[in-house]
């Protein structure tokens, strides 16, 4: 009990029980810090104000917002629920999803909007930088160089232009509020105050867990700035509820990412993640002050396509990160704040430096988020602490503010420029392959946006490139089968869907496009056979149970196919394809209500179909709705124009349906004649629809005519139905009246 009395002690006093001394924190005049932190302000939303216009990319957006339903319900405490235990991407940040929620629930599918938000945030995290290192050290002009460094810095656009990063900039701006909340209680220490740290951390906890060491950090703040004088034992002891929360977040982060999250690189050697972490240690310093070859993607070393490290880069890395460490050892009692700043750029980094590898990177511009923010301390105090030494003239302080202005503007010349390649799904892909012609992962995503365009002939260059890059990539090997396909190829897109089939046998989507790949090759059977063998491993997939009836019904079982469609659409209700396809079967089953019911959810789920909007207005008319099928017969026609029986249809019912208008004559007459001069005149359908239209204009003389070559054309093919029904319009005309069709 005693020791939890002294726990709770420091806690409340924020010092040791001897009774030392309390910290003390500079002064600041607020007012002078409006202007510098108005100018940051405007400065940063105007250089990142283009991301407004730029669209969502195809790169994880889709599984935050774009195709997320939850978050697609707006905020709403339903959401709320959900996102306390979701996993989204292998990671657990119920305040990020909450985010995208809100923003769903103020934009919609607008991305501006969401760009927008994370812009803001982004400026809120360089104002509460700028005023945290103000209130600690009591420096305008460095705070300020500082936090301009942070706002314009190149290596910050993908943390801002990416909307499923946005769990960088809201974490961070919870990690830095939290800052500013405990230097509050180092000043003023209370109960009350070290809650509020502990919220705060909380809460940027639950935005993205790479804020975990926050209570190490709080740990260096204590030596510089605050300089601190409670003993080391008594302010790590404070610290523990910060500690024990950060654990939580480890055990919820590994929990999260056990569905293979870590596993690509899992078998990589203590020595290969010891030297990749070096490497990239000493790559972010060189590229924070030489920013190139960006990209969205750095593959780690040992996977195909990448560069290895080699010797000199090893060795040349080494050099640099053992100088910095030797140099801040070296001048530390002089200028502590250069321990803060490189041991707040080694903590921040620690957790994604590949110790512990997740994904295939080697590194990425998101994790230097935060971290970067030390080096940024270290050079620019300490290069002002140089400056302090010397009597500048004034010409030389000119030239001074010359070349920092000169820099800052480079920067947020790159900047712009890095954010281009963030305009879209594919200007991020070829920009990633730019950087690194071998990275099989962006020619492989490459493709796949390609395709969704129908830009198959590209594509299929871009699958094949994933594919002798890594021949051993399942996804690439199934996506090169499925673009073969589309071009035609089916002998050798059958080949590359049974190697995605080989390299990885449980996963489900290799199994039901090898076996859409059989039936596309009519072999139905062996299709049956792969649609079992992945619904054996995931029953749930609606488009495998559409796909299983296709076959059954080309195996002739037609109840079998029926059964599978219902599946699919129970299974998932907005899947077009299934919908038309259990349509058909109720048709064929005499079912037409039921299949109207499934036809116009089609025609909503996919109104761009043409096939589906024919579909529909067939349906209709057997139901002898002809005023209703006007719309999709219409729209079947505009959707493919080419679709002969879509114009006669759609003359035909203008020209005969009971309450023909004479503006309906006409528009059948100009559709018939189209049909009859596109190469249908010795069609025998044709030219009855064109008698109608012609009649129904009150043109019976030519009516007559057309119906004689009619008979003709329909004499010689034996067609007695139309025959008869070309008796019963030409005694229509003979009385001088229009036809009518009553069925």
């Amino acid at each position: 009990m005693r020791r939890l009395r002294d726990f709770l002690w420091h806690i409340r006093a924020g010092r040791s029980k001897s009774g030392a001394e309390r910290t003390t924190i500079p002064g600041i005049d607020r007012r002078r810090a409006i202007v510098p932190a108005v100018l940051l302000t405007l400065v940063t939303l105007a250089v990142y104000a283009p991301v407004t216009g730029f669209e969502f990319v195809d790169y994880d957006d889709r599984a935050y917002v774009v195709e997320n339903a939850r978050v697609q319900d707006g905020l709403r405490w339903a959401t709320v629920r959900w996102a306390a235990t979701a996993r989204v991407a292998s990671h657990w940040h119920p305040l990020t999803m909450l985010s995208h929620a809100l923003d769903w629930t103020l934009f919609g599918s607008w991305a501006g909007g969401h760009h927008a938000t994370s812009v803001v945030l982004h400026a809120l995290n360089v104002l509460l930088l700028f005023s945290l290192l103000l209130r600690t050290t009591g420096q305008r002009g460095r705070s300020a160089l500082v936090a301009a460094l942070f706002a314009l810095h190149p290596l910050r656009v993908e943390s801002v232009a990416w909307v499923a990063e946005r769990k960088d900039v809201l974490s961070a701006a919870f990690f830095l509020a939290t800052l500013h909340a405990y230097v509050g209680w180092v000043r003023r220490p209370s109960g009350v105050r070290y809650a509020v740290v502990l919220l705060g951390f909380a809460g940027g906890l639950m935005a993205k867990p790479i804020v975990l060491t926050l209570p190490v950090v709080a740990l260096l703040l204590d030596h510089w700035p605050l300089a601190r004088r409670t003993s080391f034992r008594a302010r790590v002891v404070e610290k523990v509820p910060l500690l024990l929360l950060a654990l939580g977040s480890v055990v919820l982060t590994l929990h999260a990412a056990q569905d293979g999250a870590m596993a690509p690189l899992a078998h990589l050697s203590l020595a290969g993640r010891l030297a990749n972490a070096l490497v990239s240690l000493a790559w972010y310093l060189e590229t924070t002050v030489w920013p190139s070859g960006l990209g969205v993607l750095y593959l780690h070393p040992a996977v195909p396509g990448a560069v290895p490290i080699s010797p000199a880069v090893l060795v040349a890395s080494l050099a640099l990160v053992a100088g910095v460490s030797l140099w801040v050892f070296w001048e530390a009692r002089r200028f502590p704040y250069l321990v803060t700043g490189w041991g707040w750029y080694l903590v921040l980094l620690l957790p994604v430096l590949g110790l512990v590898q997740a994904g295939i990177q080697a590194r990425a511009d998101r994790y230097t988020y935060l971290a970067l923010i030390g080096p940024t301390v270290m050079i620019v105090w300490r290069t002002g602490d140089a400056l302090a030494r010397r009597a500048l003239a004034a010409p030389a302080w000119a030239a001074l503010g010359a070349a920092l202005a000169v820099v800052l503007l480079g920067y947020a010349h790159v900047t712009g420029r890095q954010l281009e390649t963030w305009r879209d799904s594919e200007s991020l892909y070829r920009n990633a392959i730019a950087v690194e012609p071998g990275n099989f992962m962006m020619h492989f995503n490459l493709g796949t946006v390609l395709a969704a365009a129908h830009r198959d002939a590209e594509a299929l260059d871009e699958f094949e490139r994933a594919v002798a890059i890594h021949p051993r990539y399942a996804p690439a090997e199934r996506a090169l089968g499925s673009a073969l396909e589309r071009v035609g190829r089916l002998d050798e897109a059958l080949r590359h869907h049974r190697n995605a089939v080989r390299l990885d046998p449980r996963d489900p989507a290799n199994l039901r496009l090898l076996g859409d790949a059989l039936l596309a090759h009519g072999d139905p059977a062996g299709a049956r056979e792969q649609y079992r063998d992945a619904l054996a491993l995931d029953d749930r997939d609606a488009h495998t149970h559409n796909n299983m009836g296709n076959a059954l019904l080309a195996l002739g079982d037609a109840p079998g196919a029926r059964a599978a469609y219902e599946r699919a659409v129970a299974l998932d209700p907005a899947l077009a394809g299934a919908r038309g396809n259990l349509a058909a079967r109720l048709e064929a089953a005499g079912e037409w209500s039921a299949a109207l019911e499934h036809r116009r959810a089609h025609v909503r789920l996919d109104p761009s179909s043409a096939d589906a909007q024919w579909a529909l207005a067939t349906a209709l008319l057997h139901q002898g709705d002809d005023a209703q099928a006007l719309a999709p017969l219409r729209a079947a026609l505009r959707l493919d124009p080419t679709r002969a029986e879509a114009r006669r249809l759609l003359a035909w019912v203008l020209a005969t349906r009971p309450a023909a208008t004479a503006g309906d004559g006409a528009e059948a007459l100009a559709l018939a004649e189209a049909g009859v001069r596109d190469g249908a005149s010795a069609d025998p359908v044709a030219l009855t629809t064109l008698a109608v239209a012609q009649a129904a204009v009150g043109r019976f003389p030519d009516a007559l005519a057309t119906v004689a070559r009619a008979r003709a054309r329909a004499a010689a093919s034996g067609d007695e139905d139309l025959l008869r029904l070309l008796d019963d319009m030409e005694t229509s005309f003979r009385h001088g009246e229009a036809y009518r069709d009553a069925s």
